[in-house]
């Protein structure tokens, strides 16, 4: 069997990665890696536990241990980290995986893929130098708005995705992530600082942004809270988040194709999250194909299909302006619900679990509410 994996972010990396170690046959295509993309960049303690190829990667992140909530209303919160989070640019992350796949010795095309085929079981991917190259099973890898949804067959993201610009803010050295949320928008401003500079951005719902809306809200926080920073138009960059409200196989799998990561929609809906997704579909995905049961696949993602469909439902009432309130309110009281707002944050509180939780220590969250020690 020969894999086709068509695009060169995390997931489709480490699939390579994962694949041609085990001495599978698969090539991957992708021309402009390594890349930026508008996100935070953050990679959780629970990612760097469960995929041992992250272990040297803290060398090119900054850690971070605090972070700062702004409600719509302008109240916050500071919340401190128990387990740290590194962040590291996309970019840097796509060069790590890069030279980890190429001591494998991974097969690496670059050239952009502009057509998919498929004759009798055998796929055709055709790129931009007019080469064709077959392949018996294809995994798509290249995002949200990429090929692979379009000509594998899988629904594509409409009006169900992100959308998100970010900025370099050169010298703006903080020690803590900041999260900024608005009235009436569904999505958050972040500042999350790396090595060199800080990544300062904005996402929301496609149908209610804008590059315009995203400029200005980042200038008006820059304003505000650094006044000695300015954007710089012409370093930023920007990309779409796919957001499945209604999981089912079709959504990631059909005959001899899959997707992983971006591609097959694996990020949170409420955070927007998908570095920990990204490699976690990929190898569900390998696991898979090294057991020779790739029809499995859908069934492997079960537990993070699982959460990500939990959040697709908390989704509606998450990002209400007087939710996000009272949420950074009370999140000012009680210590327990400033640690259970970190951990969603870094992947420590499931959202399966979350009601649970939160009913099971009411009555402590009453006491810190009203000053009870």
């Amino acid at each position: 069997m020969k894999y086709g994996i068509i695009g060169g972010g995390p997931a489709g990396l480490y699939a390579a990665y994962l694949l041609t170690q085990a001495g599978i046959d698969c090539s991957l295509f992708d021309h402009q890696i390594p890349y930026e993309k508008p996100c935070g960049g953050g990679i959780t303690s629970k990612a760097f536990t469960e995929f041992d190829v992250l272990k040297d990667l803290p060398t090119f992140s900054k850690v971070i241990h605090e972070f700062r909530f702004i409600a719509p209303n302008n109240r916050e919160v500071k919340v401190f980290c128990k387990h740290p989070l590194q962040i590291v640019s996309r970019k840097a992350l796509s060069e790590y995986m890069l030279q980890k796949c190429q001591r494998v010795n991974v097969k690496w095309i670059s050239e952009e893929v502009k057509k998919i085929e498929v004759k009798s079981d055998i796929f055709q991917v055709y790129t931009h130098l007019g080469r064709v190259y077959t392949f018996d099973f294809i995994i798509g890898a290249d995002g949200a708005q990429g090929i692979s949804r379009r000509f594998l067959g899988a629904p594509p993201f409409l009006k169900n995705r992100y959308s998100g610009i970010g900025y370099y803010i050169d010298g703006l050295h903080e020690s803590e992530a900041v999260i900024k949320f608005y009235k009436k928008r569904t999505g958050y401003l972040w500042v999350f600082p790396r090595q060199d500079h800080s990544s300062v951005g904005f996402f929301s719902l496609a149908g209610s942004f804008s590059k315009e809306l995203a400029y200005n809200t980042v200038k008006e926080f820059l304003h505000t809270y650094y006044p000695m920073f300015e954007i710089n138009p012409k370093r930023y960059y920007s990309a779409t988040i796919p957001i499945i409200w209604r999981w089912s196989r079709e959504q990631i799998q059909g005959r001899n194709w899959a997707l992983i990561g971006d591609a097959g929609g694996f990020t949170d809906p409420i955070t927007g999250e998908g570095i920990y997704y990204a490699f976690k579909s990929a190898a569900c995905l390998a696991d898979a194909i090294l057991q020779n049961e790739v029809e499995s696949y859908y069934e492997r993602c079960s537990s993070i299909i699982q959460e990500l469909q939990k959040s697709a439902s908390i989704f509606p009432k998450f990002y209400r302006t007087w939710f996000t309130n009272a949420m950074v309110l009370m999140a000012q009281k009680s210590p327990f619900i400033r640690k259970v707002l970190v951990d969603l944050i870094l992947g420590q509180q499931p959202y399966t679990t979350l009601k649970s939780t939160l009913k099971k220590n009411i009555p402590l969250v009453m006491r810190e509410l009203v000053g009870i020690r």
